[in-house]
């Protein structure tokens, strides 16, 4: 499948894909925001991948600060999600129409990854570095509570994302 999100377009395989921003029930919550899709591979790994046109400058301290808070809440409310419906906590048919591939991971596994990307369409190379730091630091009690690795959380440009082959 083909994903179109600021003015990119992610390849994804239908079999891994949870398209959570475009799910019925997530849709209907309020004021719930979520990355663009979660993608599970090979049973062992949780890809959240969240997409943007642009990104403020980290000398713009305030616009910096609300740009990673709103990044930060896409992705934790995501992880939530995520697992409220592995539990089954919003019932036994929103788990069944669950892909299965991700039915299938069990969350008792200590082995699963959790990746989190945040793709900035025409971010320059330089801005890079200063935009994961600011991330990984807005994430950092989340990934303590999950003991998910700071390194896990990437923020790459387009051009990163197709050279690892996630957009054309």
């Amino acid at each position: 499948m083909v994903i179109e999100e600021s003015q990119m377009k992610f390849l994804v395989d239908d079999d891994n894909l949870f398209h959570i921003e475009k799910d019925d029930m997530v849709t209907s919550m309020t004021g719930v925001k979520t990355v663009e899709y979660i993608e599970c591979r090979k049973d062992t790994c949780f890809t959240f991948i969240e997409a943007k046109s642009s990104c403020p400058q980290p000398m713009n301290k305030q616009n910096f600060d609300s740009y990673m808070k709103d990044i930060s809440e896409k992705m934790i409310n995501s992880m939530s999600i995520l697992h409220a419906i592995l539990l089954e906590r919003h019932g036994k048919e929103k788990f069944q129409a669950m892909l299965v591939n991700f039915r299938k991971t069990s969350l008792k596994r200590a082995d699963i990854n959790f990746r989190f990307f945040l793709v900035i369409h025409g971010a320059q190379k330089a801005w890079l570095p200063d935009l994961q730091n600011g991330l990984q630091k807005q994430l950092k009690v989340f990934l303590q509570c999950w003991n998910i690795k700071g390194s896990n959380v990437k923020v790459i440009n387009d051009v990163q994302a197709h050279d690892m082959g996630m957009i054309e």
